[in-house]
């Protein structure tokens, strides 16, 4: 099939879209349902996997082929109240398993399952409809909890962590541009606060 070149080049940008979006917080969530007393459920799978060793941001070498693998069903649900007022629900199943070296210097595998954090969110947005565009300003405070750390090799590190985002969205007829930084305040001493920042066009 011969395509047009602008059409290649919007496909090919699509595309690599498409595969930057696997973190975004509040995925199908930001799209539907926009009407009062609209509900939604999703499910999907994200698989992870690495056998690059880092020493900070230094790479190590890697003879032994240690590495991680893991499978994460996300479920997930959301219920609007009203258009500028939703709450969402994630709850994300895990199977994950590392090659490692134990202390007597034999590589084994080590594996786990179980329930990661539970996530719930309240989006509070703010719509805008003018005569080229529409788009939100929204805020997004949110509650991770109640996964499993039992194991040498724990789903998740079992403390109750609380997050804000900030999310901002901008469509035309002919494009969409959407983004958002989201903080977590981590409660685990073991663990630094973390953040993130979504951007999609589309």
């Amino acid at each position: 099939m011969n395509l047009d070149p602008a059409v290649k080049r919007d496909l090919l940008l699509a595309l690599q879209l498409t595969a930057c979006m696997a973190y975004a917080d509040q995925p199908i969530m930001n799209e539907v349902p926009r009407w009062d007393g609209g509900y939604g459920v999703q499910v999907f799978q994200e698989f992870q996997w690495s056998d690059d060793l880092m020493r900070g941001n230094a790479g190590l070498p890697n003879p032994e082929n240690l590495q991680y693998e893991k499978r994460i069903t996300h479920l997930q649900g959301v219920y609007t109240f009203r258009k500028e007022f939703r709450v969402t629900a994630k709850l994300p199943w895990v199977e994950q398993k590392r090659r490692l070296i134990d202390k007597h210097g034999v590589t084994r595998w080590q594996r786990n399952t179980g329930v990661d954090d539970a996530t719930l969110a309240l989006p509070l947005r703010y719509y805008t409809n003018k005569r080229h565009y529409s788009g939100h300003i929204g805020i997004v405070p949110q509650i991770r909890f109640g996964g499993d750390d039992n194991g040498h090799y724990p789903v998740s590190d079992g403390s109750t962590d609380y997050g804000i985002s900030m999310t901002f969205e901008r469509e035309t007829v002919g494009m969409k541009i959407t983004g958002g930084v989201t903080y977590w305040f981590e409660q685990d001493s073991n663990q630094g606060n973390d953040w993130s920042i979504d951007i999609e066009i589309g």
